[in-house]
């Protein structure tokens, strides 16, 4: 007869073990994190067809998660690296200038030569995506089994991700008063009711797959701008970086056009000295 395995909860199974602040360096990006942002890539990042996504690309290992995928791999990896027995870790995190972090890297060093970096582990928190890249980048795959293994519950995974996006969903229908961690999962919300915004475009609502435009101040989706799936990922990895529309891109190049005519244009007046 085959006997009753019970698994125990992930908080029992995964060490509590976490770095020493001797280990990590903070630095502070010259940019506040656009909270708005955040949510509808948490909301986009819900609806990801697979929990874990692997992919070479350009020479790097591309890992892309679902949110609570990316918080379960998160409190992993650094379990798994925090007791390791042929390398050391030194962490690098990058908050906002609101105390946000908004990237943490892991340098995997050589324990015989600390001098030594084998590979880098990128953590986006605000994408949910992990890059892996440096000369000896390969061997993080030996590593990833081993963080797989503590990964191997996931019938949590779908409940919680959609618990992530029922609260990032009444986000976009309220003010942001503040967003904790993208690390975390707790959320606050201000009460007062605020107009979805409306894609210029299509006229329907920016609830996901969108982005905002910094002339503009206003949401477009993805696909009536036409952007690629690269173009996507990089964008959501320069979250610092402004996005102008293209309706607003065309609109400055007539103005400057319109004055650029103007300007050549022979004087109507013209004074005797």
């Amino acid at each position: 007869m085959e006997e009753n395995r019970v698994l125990r909860s992930t908080r029992d199974r995964i060490p509590t073990q976490v770095f020493t602040p001797s280990k990590t360096n903070i630095t502070v990006k010259n940019y506040i994190l656009n909270e708005k942002k955040v949510v509808k890539k948490l909301i986009d990042a819900t609806e990801r067809d697979i929990d874990v996504h692997f992919e070479y690309k350009h020479g790097n290992i591309v890992l892309e998660f679902t949110p609570a995928a990316y918080l379960h791999f998160a409190e992993c990896i650094q379990a798994h690296f925090s007791n390791h027995n042929t390398v050391d870790v030194k962490i690098f995190e990058r908050k906002d200038k609101m105390g946000k972090i908004v990237e943490t890297s892991m340098s995997v060093l050589q324990k015989e030569n600390s001098k030594f970096q084998l590979y880098r582990i990128n953590m986006y928190n605000s994408t949910m995506r992990v890059e892996v890249n440096g000369k000896s980048h390969i061997l993080f795959i030996d590593e990833l089994k081993t963080i797989a293994n503590l990964m191997s519950n996931k019938s949590t995974y779908q409940q919680l991700n959609s618990k992530i996006r029922e609260a990032c969903l009444k986000l976009v229908h309220h003010n942001v008063s503040h967003l904790s961690n993208p690390s975390t999962t707790e959320i606050s919300i201000t009460a007062g009711r605020t107009n979805v915004d409306i894609c210029p475009k299509c006229n329907r609502k920016c609830l996901s797959k969108c982005i905002e435009c910094s002339v503009g101040n206003h949401w477009i989706h993805f696909k009536c701008e036409k952007l690629t799936k690269e173009q996507i990922n990089t964008l959501e990895q320069s979250p610092d970086v402004p996005y102008v529309c293209t309706i607003c891109t065309k609109k400055q190049s007539q103005e400057t056009s319109s004055i650029s005519r103007y300007t050549s244009l022979p004087p109507l007046i013209t004074t005797r000295v």
